[in-house]
């Protein structure tokens, strides 16, 4: 088979097992297959889960001792770093609620909480919180304050509108935190939700302290579709390498879940809200994906109203536009006139500080910079 072929054979691997399917592991117990698969799994995020599942003897016992020993171990580390950051996120969520911010909680580190087995089941590197757009400053000033430090440098504040910022820990760890203050960096996404209108209905995250607060299933649910459909061309990286992401299997797993687990009332609400949002592409496809993947069962009434969307929404070229098609939706969603010239000109000429960063090793004059920029993407086009 091909290397394509082994990537399919993989995934159903992976996605039967997450469907508690009694699947026996179909080739030898080492060597490249087993290194293959365990790779692929990692990639989807899959291998708490996959730990989960094999240890039910009915399928664990038929698969590789070389496959549950790894999937276990990072089950374990998962768990270990959980424990590990747990701390310092209920007292920086404090800590904002002190300063008078009311942040939100977004993807990986809400849902471990609410909708996984036990936290350390949901992989995630880092600490993803909303605020208001005219919060942002406070913010940062709260996360310098408890000893972040600020990395990496943002191509401009219209372009980008989200920083990272890093905590070291005595035990030589560290808390990652990506401040949003905008739902998407692309406009066009960040406009079919907010933050105001899912603040307005958040709920608790008990497990994060009582200043922890995350979307309520429905907005959830909406986020997720649209962070998904937002990496259709922005890659994840692993190690400086750049890796698809828009399919990953932990970003469906999570839609799953909510999916699965909202009454058909809230279902029917966020594919109302989808409809009206023009964002029924979005939405339509993630599902039908869980579907196929997770068996997700879907009321009639849900595919019925998805069904009524649009044939050519705008929100659609996120992830099936080409790359110009998706820069004018980006741009036409953007402000008023002078707002969109200042996110053309952030696109096409970057900060300095952002080239500089970019190119420690390169000239120091701007003009060069820009041209070998420019050089670069017109070569990976």
């Amino acid at each position: 088979m091909t290397g394509a072929d082994w990537v399919a054979v993989h995934d159903n691997l992976i996605c039967a097992v997450l469907r508690r399917e009694g699947v026996a592991w179909p080739g030898t117990d080492a060597g490249v297959e087993v290194e293959a698969f365990l790779a692929r799994a990692d990639h989807h995020g899959t291998l708490p889960l996959l730990d989960d599942r094999l240890r039910d003897p009915a399928t664990g016992g038929a698969w590789p001792t070389s496959i549950r020993t790894r999937c276990a171990a990072e089950a374990l580390s998962g768990a270990a770093w959980e424990l590990a950051q747990r701390g310092e996120t209920i007292q920086l969520l404090a800590a904002f609620q002190e300063g008078q911010l009311k942040p939100l909680i977004l993807k990986g580190a809400a849902l471990a909480c609410s909708h996984y087995a036990h936290p350390g089941l949901r992989p995630r590197s880092d600490l993803d919180l909303l605020v208001a757009d005219a919060d942002h400053g406070r913010a940062e000033e709260v996360l310098r304050d408890r000893g972040y430090a600020r990395q990496g440098v943002p191509m401009g504040r219209h372009v980008s509108r989200e920083s990272t910022w890093s905590l070291a820990m005595p035990n030589g760890a560290s808390v990652d935190v990506d401040l949003h203050w905008r739902t998407n960096n692309s406009p066009a996404l960040a406009k079919l939700i907010g933050y105001e209108e899912m603040r307005a209905q958040a709920v608790p995250v008990p497990a994060l302290g009582l200043a922890a607060f995350a979307p309520c299933p429905v907005h959830a649910l909406l986020f997720a579709c649209i962070h998904r459909a937002g990496h259709a061309h922005a890659p994840i990286y692993v190690d400086g390498v750049a890796v698809p992401a828009q399919d990953r299997f932990i970003w469906l797993y999570d839609i799953h879940l909510l999916a699965s687990r909202m009454p058909r009332a809230e279902l029917e609400e966020a594919a109302a809200i989808a409809l009206k949002r023009r964002m029924t592409a979005i939405m339509r496809e993630a599902l039908e994906l869980c579907e196929t993947r997770f068996a997700l069962v879907l009321p009639t009434s849900v595919k019925a109203a998805l069904d009524q969307g649009q044939r050519r929404e705008p929100s659609a070229a996120a992830f099936r536009g080409g790359r110009l098609r998706r820069m004018a939706g980006d741009f036409l969603a953007t402000g008023g006139v002078a707002e969109r010239l200042w996110w053309l000109r952030e696109l096409v000429f970057p900060s300095a500080q952002y080239m500089h960063a970019k190119y420690p090793a390169s000239s120091s004059w701007l003009p060069v910079l820009y041209a070998r920029r420019a050089f670069e993407g017109l070569r990976k086009r």
